[in-house]
C-alpha cells in the first residue's frame, strides 16, 4: 500500500495544478482562453498518463522482485538453516527417549 499512498501524494497536487487553470480560463470566455484550455487538459491527461505508468512499472517491479524473493526463499535447501541448539536437542533425545505412560497402567 506504500505505492498507493504515494500515487495519492503525487495526484491530488497535480489534479489541482491541471484544475485551477481551467477554471480561471471557463471564467474568461474567448478564443485565446479556449485554446489555452484545451492546452491544460491535453497537458493535464498527459502527466496523468506518464504518473499512472511509473506507478504501474513500480508496483510491477515490486510484485517480481517479492516473486523471485519466494522463489529463492522456497528453493532453499533446508540443510542451509542448520541450528546447533536444535540438533543438540535432538541427541539429547535419541541418547534418552522422553518416558511415555504405560497404557496398562491407564
Amino acid at each position: 500500500m506504500e505505492g498507493l499512498r504515494r500515487w495519492e501524494e503525487v495526484a491530488v497536487p497535480v489534479a489541482a495544478v491541471v484544475v485551477a487553470p481551467l477554471v480561471a480560463v471557463a471564467a474568461v470566455g474567448d478564443v485565446a482562453a479556449d485554446l489555452a484550455a484545451v492546452i491544460a487538459i491535453v497537458f493535464g491527461v498527459a502527466i496523468i498518463t506518464v504518473l499512472l505508468f511509473v506507478w504501474w512499472r513500480r508496483a510491477k517491479n515490486q510484485k517480481n522482485l517479492e516473486a523471485k524473493q519466494t522463489a529463492e526463499m522456497l528453493n532453499t535447501p533446508l540443510e542451509k538453516f542448520d541450528d546447533v541448539e536444535i540438533e543438540d536437542l535432538a541427541k539429547k533425545y535419541e541418547d534418552n527417549p522422553p518416558e511415555t505412560p504405560d497404557e496398562d497402567k491407564a
